[in-house]
């Protein structure tokens, strides 16, 4: 079993190394219940990781991003259950755009990998699913020491 200072090193070290390319975009069936559509998550079919925190934001102020940080430990599922926004992933090397506007697909994003969630429609609303509890020492917010964090191989 790993000391507490041993984890947390080891989380450091998985998360320098995860690229954007280890986010997916990831389907839900839904049904037609006859009553109106019905989408499903099978969670352990789809999720990397266990639940273990859920928590939902709606738009804000339509130029104000929201996010803009990475987490060392914690993944993330990103669902739009309403309305669009776009999901903005870096990874110190390469940078992509994801929009999201089906409540039917969702975002993993992985640890490591700083995310950004701007241009929200008038009425949107996302759904996040993580898989660890808040935690603020797991949470990496300064950009510019983020970048050098991963471009040095996990250096702290």
């Amino acid at each position: 079993m790993l000391r507490p200072q041993e984890r947390r090193l080891a989380m450091f070290e998985r998360a320098a190394y995860t690229r954007i390319d280890d986010c997916k975009l990831v389907q839900f069936p839904e049904t037609d219940t006859g009553k109106g559509p019905l989408v499903s998550l099978e969670v352990e079919e789809v999720l990397p990781f266990p639940i273990r925190r859920m928590y939902y934001f709606k738009r804000g102020q339509a130029d104000i991003a929201r996010g803009n940080h990475a987490n060392f430990e914690n993944q993330q599922l990103i669902i739009a259950i309403q309305g669009s926004f776009e999901v903005v992933l870096m990874d110190g090397h390469a940078e992509k755009v994801v929009e999201l506007n089906k409540a039917n697909e969702g975002l993993i994003i992985r640890e490591g990998i700083w995310r950004t969630v701007q241009h929200f429609s008038q009425d949107a609303i996302g759904l996040v699913l993580c898989s660890h509890p808040y935690d603020p020492q797991d949470y990496w917010g300064d950009f510019q020491g983020y970048l050098a964090w991963k471009r040095g191989g996990g250096m702290v």
